[in-house]
């Protein structure tokens, strides 16, 4: 069995290049993995906002007799068309075509979309949602399902300080950024989530800490360590 993870191909920071990398497989492999390489290239639209070029490509696919024979394909088809739904503000069919993918058997195609439908409600539900997420997610012996705890934790995280909860936010971020750190990939992001949470809590000094630890020529990173050192202490 030919084995495929789109993961190596994707540089989120730069969708443009990712595309070029998806556009330089296609005919390289068989139907069903070809159908979810053209949902990868559709994502990379939507990335950049060119929806209409993504549902080119979604339309195409939608309208492919083979593709519900393909649960794995069929399932990265429905992320990225309710993703581009969500984006563009129709909420309810977004979740439609997330739920769906949730019950076509593929671990990480479901907490995708797991994840996903979480980001579509409010901080109290999505705590809730996420915390569900995450413990079906630790559970999984399947390491593409599993490697969505950084994601998970994070938006676990966000929903945990939007609430004012930010001492179980910070123990999220924590976590996050202890799996990006593991899997190598947008350690920075992590980071300055910490260092956000942690001036919210005026621990501005333990802040500057993290913060001295990224790209300095970042203008948010610039900001974050402008905003605590006006509230540290000399």
């Amino acid at each position: 069995m030919i084995s495929f993870d789109a993961r190596e191909y994707w540089d989120f920071e730069n969708p443009s290049t990712s595309r070029s990398r998806f556009e330089a497989l296609l005919g390289k492999y068989p139907p069903s993995i070809e159908l979810e390489i053209k949902a990868q290239i559709a994502r990379t639209y939507s990335l950049e906002r060119e929806f209409d070029s993504a549902n080119v490509i979604l339309d195409n696919l939608q309208s492919d007799p083979n593709l519900e024979n393909h649960p794995r394909a069929y399932g990265c088809y429905l992320l990225e068309r309710g993703r581009c739904l969500r984006d563009t503000g129709k909420i309810k069919e977004a979740q439609a075509h997330f739920q769906l993918a949730t019950t076509l058997g593929d671990p990480e195609i479901r907490i995708d979309a797991l994840h996903m439908l979480a980001l579509l409600e409010e901080p109290e539900k999505a705590v809730i949602m996420n915390q569900s997420a995450l413990a079906e997610c630790l559970a999984s012996n399947v390491p593409s399902a599993r490697r969505w705890a950084g994601s998970l934790y994070n938006n676990l995280g966000w929903g945990l300080f939007e609430l004012g909860r930010t001492q179980e936010a910070l123990q999220s971020f924590q976590s996050a950024l202890k799996e990006r750190v593991e899997s190598g990939s947008r350690i920075d992001n992590a980071r300055c989530c910490v260092a956000r949470c942690l001036r919210a809590m005026g621990e501005h000094n333990e802040a500057l800490e993290i913060l001295m630890l990224m790209d300095q020529s970042d203008p948010n990173v610039i900001e974050e360590i402008e905003l605590n050192r006006k509230n540290t202490k000399v």
